[in-house]
């Protein structure tokens, strides 16, 4: 454990020696009210995360996975998933759905505690021979409130390259609940199936648990890069911000099936059904800037 004179902010090294999670090495994060599990071998993607004592993270039925199966069967869900660089959903053939950044483990991992705040650093590489070597350099800042993730993708190769970038924000349980409330100021919104264009409408509402439910997605356009869930019965809600015009695409994932009752908003550089990658120059940087802050009404 670390410590630094703050009473309210530790961090521990943690390892799981047990089931599907065996192997897993992992950094749990306590600042104030802010609690979260960021996984060293997922990308220092973060799994469990609680605010105020109440958790916020959907975590599916799989629960954390070393081992890499067929995608539904160890899709994990976590505050944060991170998709790409190679794919994001199922649009690219033969490809893992939402990708293999998520699975690749980050090295020169660290962290310091510095004016009342977290930080944790690493770099996830996706290179190969004769092919595209991108590494993503990570940077989470945790605070009282929220988490901002920094990601500067570097193209270390002489060539031109391209990636795809898609933050899987993920809410559940019992954060998520009925009467909560998707608030989005968008310019246009559209379903991505005929169950999800017929029900646009009540695209923010969040129902009670359903049996059977079927999933539904819905495609954002927005101006001022920002996404909130509210949860007015617990007192509390969260906000996404980030960079419109570098993630020009915000989803809406949500499934209030009884067994897999989620809400995930995903800021994305790519929409799924007219796929397209970001272009990254040689020896070229592109940076992406993620805040997630949770806020309690007064």
């Amino acid at each position: 454990m670390y410590y630094n004179g703050y009473e309210d902010i530790s961090v521990s090294e943690v390892s799981f020696d047990s089931g599907r999670a065996k192997g897993l090495s992992a950094l749990l994060v306590r600042n104030g009210a802010m609690e979260c599990v960021i996984v060293k071998d997922h990308a220092l993607d973060i799994a469990h995360a609680a605010f105020g004592g109440t958790g916020v993270s959907f975590i599916s039925r799989n629960g954390l996975s070393a081992q890499k199966n067929d995608f539904a069967k160890s899709f994990e869900g976590g505050l944060l998933y991170t998709c790409g660089l190679d794919n994001v959903s199922n649009c690219v053939p033969r490809l893992y759905t939402h990708g293999t950044l998520h699975g690749t483990p980050a090295e020169n991992v660290c962290y310091e505690v510095k004016d009342g705040n977290v930080y944790v650093f690493g770099d996830v590489a996706t290179t190969g021979l004769f092919c595209d070597s991108l590494i993503l350099h990570r940077a989470l800042c945790v605070t009282p409130s929220g988490v901002t993730v920094t990601d500067r993708i570097e193209n270390t190769r002489a060539v031109p390259a391209d990636y795809c970038l898609l933050y899987h924000c993920n809410f559940g349980a019992p954060f998520l609940e009925k009467g909560g409330e998707v608030k989005i100021n968008y310019l246009t919104r559209e379903g991505l199936t005929p169950l999800a264009r017929a029900n646009e409408k009540t695209a923010g509402e969040i129902t009670e648990p359903i049996a059977g439910a079927e999933e539904v997605v819905y495609y954002h356009t927005v101006k001022d890069g920002c996404a909130e869930y509210v949860n007015r019965r617990r007192g509390f809600g969260v906000r996404l911000t980030y960079d419109a015009q570098k993630l020009p695409v915000l989803l809406e994932w949500k499934s209030m099936a009884e067994d897999d009752y989620a809400l995930g908003l995903e800021p994305a550089t790519t929409r799924f059904d007219r796929f397209q990658k970001t272009p990254i120059g040689a020896k070229g940087a592109h940076t992406y800037t993620l805040n997630m802050n949770f806020e309690r009404f007064k």
